[in-house]
């Protein structure tokens, strides 16, 4: 399953990047629900690996949240932790959806919007404050997209001409 390949945690970026960049090439939907979908998929799968390997479900996330915590407290660490080639899969996406190039700006500050957001998940309140599960974790994606298509939809249509 690419999705488990994906968040192996021995997989290389690369892998990652290509199991959303067949999600892009089979998506029906835009850009921003094919993210939604991989995210929703790969959580789950993660959740999976943890009751496989005996752990409680949301351990990984309560894991991932550590690490976040760990990296925003460390400015050296902060410098490398990102997310650059995956933000550009995005925009291209985006830009595809809009008709756009992928480096045009409303594309490249939507994927800036999703993956800075996803990035900060772990460092909010709400991550802090409530089970990592899964199931309570994806509303917190959800919002995420909803902000970066509530982003979108207040460009007008003469800020999207190439």
């Amino acid at each position: 399953m690419a999705v488990a390949r994906a968040v192996d945690h021995h997989v290389q970026p690369a892998e990652v990047l290509g199991c959303l960049a067949a999600r892009f090439d089979a998506r029906s939907g835009t850009a921003l629900d094919a993210v939604g979908e991989w995210m929703r998929d790969t959580m789950h799968t993660l959740d999976e690996c943890d009751a496989d390997q005996g752990r409680k479900p949301g351990e990984t996330w309560s894991l991932r949240i550590e690490r976040a915590t760990l990296i925003a407290e460390d400015e050296d660490l902060r410098g490398r932790a990102r997310y650059y080639e995956l933000e550009r899969l995005i925009a291209a996406a985006i830009g595809k959806d809009l008709g756009l190039p992928p480096n045009a700006l409303a594309p490249r500050l939507t994927a800036y919007t999703v993956m800075g957001g996803l990035r900060e998940l772990y460092m909010t309140h709400e991550a802090h404050h409530r089970d990592t599960a899964t199931e309570r974790l994806l509303p917190l994606v959800e919002r995420v997209l909803d902000v970066a298509r509530a982003g979108l939809a207040e460009l007008p249509p003469a800020r999207f001409a190439s």
